[in-house]
């Protein structure tokens, strides 16, 4: 295991978020999104310009996922439901609410290759001690819950052939594996792919690579980064460092989708942390990482 790959985190925009988390890249629009759930914001730093802007009023919005095949449009989750925001006008029409249960919220989501929101919820209000739910959107905000016992689902990726999906429930410190109909929009068979370590913190946002590693980002409030997985033996193979003692999900971006978007947080950090490290709450990047990997993997 290279506990520290030789790779450098660049701070490309000082958000200084309470709780980032959900990066995104929209290609039309060469557009790197993210939100900050406690803040109620969604960033958007547009990469030719480096204009960064947001929109703000989103109540415990955790999710800015591009749409398939509309430009400009941006799936929001927020505490009333699921809507399509259009980043031109800001308008955002409804698409559906299918977490209707008390003291519980949305979380990470991520759209398929047929179009569909994958999203799930947990029980905020008694820390995801009730059952979590995956829930499945069409395009046509028709919906249906996923077959999967889960507490607190995080990050959704799917393998590079589309055979496969990968569940993150931080609850149970697991990475899950399920059997994926792409044509149907099922999954089935599910395992516990992955345990991560206590000693790397929380698991929480996922990447895949383009040979079908796992990227996790694990929290710790102290030591977390993002950690490098085999997916055929589930065996930890590096850490990436960044400059912030937690950080949260991560996403490619770029022309070729060679640069890893990293979130973090400033939530529950001591004030001698905050000053320690200045630059929690910002997005991060590794550029080329895509590239890099397996250099970094099996070092010369």
């Amino acid at each position: 295991i290279i506990e520290k790959m030789n790779i450098v985190a660049e701070d490309i925009v000082q958000a200084q978020n309470l709780l980032g988390e959900g990066p995104n890249f929209d290609r039309t629009t060469d557009q790197v999104l993210w939100v900050d759930v406690i803040g109620g914001k969604l960033h958007i730093l547009e990469l030719k310009t480096k204009k960064h802007r947001f929109f703000d009023n989103l109540e415990s919005i955790s999710i800015a996922d591009p749409v398939p095949n509309q430009p400009g449009k941006v799936a929001v989750a927020i505490s009333s439901g699921v809507y399509i925001l259009d980043l031109a006008t800001g308008q955002k029409p409804f698409l559906a609410h299918p977490e209707i249960r008390t003291g519980y919220c949305y979380n990470d989501g991520s759209f398929d290759s047929h179009g569909r929101l994958w999203i799930g919820s947990f029980d905020v209000a008694h820390d995801a001690a009730g059952p979590g739910s995956l829930w499945v959107i069409h395009p046509d905000g028709s919906y249906q819950e996923a077959k999967c016992e889960v507490k607190l689902p995080n990050g959704i990726r799917w393998s590079p052939d589309h055979k496969k999906m990968y569940l993150v429930d931080t609850q149970k410190n697991s990475i899950l594996e399920y059997d994926f109909d792409a044509s149907k929009g099922q999954i089935s068979n599910g395992k516990v792919l992955i345990v991560v370590d206590q000693n790397s913190g929380s698991p929480d946002g996922i990447e895949i690579s383009k040979d079908g590693k796992i990227l996790l980002v694990a929290q710790n409030f102290g030591g977390s980064g993002v950690y490098l997985y085999d997916t055929a033996h589930g065996k930890r193979l590096g850490k990436l460092q960044v400059p912030a003692p937690n950080v949260s999900s991560c996403h490619w971006g770029g022309e070729h989708s060679e640069d890893l978007y990293v979130t973090s947080m400033r939530i529950k950090l001591t004030d001698q942390q905050l000053k320690d490290f200045p630059e929690s709450g910002d997005l991060f990047v590794f550029r080329g990482l895509a590239n890099k990997l397996h250099d970094l993997v099996h070092p010369k």
